[in-house]
């Protein structure tokens, strides 16, 4: 498995409206994470078009470097139809 792979994994799994949240040690560590996060998701909308299945959703990113973490959203994915 990916380093980031399990987050991904937490987001497609997650209700339409529930909220993935990633606590961090350090708040430089966000971006880095929202990046690796993007990337798995994009590596998997390229997978589900080869099989003609309909692409995951908008990906909504909350920072909240005051609080050590950042929240992800997966809104109106295909993978939930």
């Amino acid at each position: 498995m990916r380093q980031y792979e399990g987050i991904w994994e937490k987001l497609k799994q997650a209700n339409h409206d529930q909220w993935v949240e990633v606590r961090v040690k350090n708040p430089d560590q966000i971006q880095t994470i929202i990046n690796m996060v993007q990337n798995e998701k994009s590596t998997a909308n390229v997978s589900r078009k080869r099989l003609d299945l309909p692409a995951f959703g908008r990906l909504v990113i909350r920072r909240e470097p005051d609080k050590k973490r950042v929240l992800f959203l997966l809104k109106n994915s295909g993978a939930a139809l």
